[in-house]
Parts: structure tokens; sequence; C-alpha cells
């Protein structure tokens, strides 16, 4: 008999009660791949941080070129750097305006590749159907 994702999902949800006695229970979920909601998190606040490191070096290195050149072609004329500025600066400010979300949607994204993993991990597991 196969059993279906659902049924699964209650046995793995059984497992660690069943269990809790046996193994400790970081070594459990782990075992049983359940997401931990404090790695997720801190993994979801690390991406976030990654992102504002690369929106921040995105703004800082095209603006410290733009003021250099300015500075050796036109010192002291039309401050055209600045144009570049604001368009590098759009991105950061929306990294750091939008901190929350960020990190809710990388959450989310953690969850979906577990689950996906833990799926693939299962259907290599389940032996293949019979077809009589």
């Amino acid at each position: 008999m196969r059993a279906s994702d659902a049924d699964r999902d209650i046995v793995l949800g059984e497992l660690p009660v069943l269990l809790e006695d046996l193994v400790p229970q970081t070594a459990l979920v782990r075992r049983a791949g359940v997401p931990d909601t404090a790695t997720m998190q801190e993994q979801a606040v690390a991406r976030w941080e990654r992102s504002r490191g690369e929106a921040f070096m995105g703004f800082l290195i095209p603006t410290l070129i733009c003021w250099v050149v300015w500075l050796v072609t036109v010192p002291g004329g039309f401050v055209w750097p600045v144009f570049p500025m604001i368009g590098t600066a759009i991105p950061l400010v929306r990294v750091l305006v939008q901190r929350k979300e960020i990190i809710a949607s990388n959450e989310r994204r953690i969850v979906r590749r577990q689950d996906k993993e833990l799926r693939r991990q299962q259907r290599k597991q389940l032996p293949p159907p019979d077809d009589r």
C-alpha cells in the first residue's frame, strides 16, 4: 500500500511525540526533515544581510567611480554624478525600507525549498509501483 503526501505529513508530525524521550529534540527535528523555525529565521536574515551588502556595494562602487571621473575631468562644473547616485540608491533604499517583507519572503522561499527536498527524498525511499 502506498502512502499519500498527507499521510506522510501526519506520520512525520506524530514522530517527534513518539520518539521524544529517545532522541534529543534538535537532532530529531533535523533528522525528520521538519524545518527549525529559529534556523529558518537566521537563514532568512542572513540572506537579507547579503542582499543589503550587495545593494550597498552596488551603490558605493559606481558612486565612487563617477565622482573620481568628475573630479578628474570637470571639477567645479556640472555635478552629474548625482544622477547615477540616485539610480543606484533606489535598490539600497528598497532593501532597507522593506526589511521585514524581504525576510518573510526569504523564509517562505526556504520553507518551499525544504519541502521540495523532503518530498524528493521521500520519493527516492519509496519502492517503485507494482504494475500487476
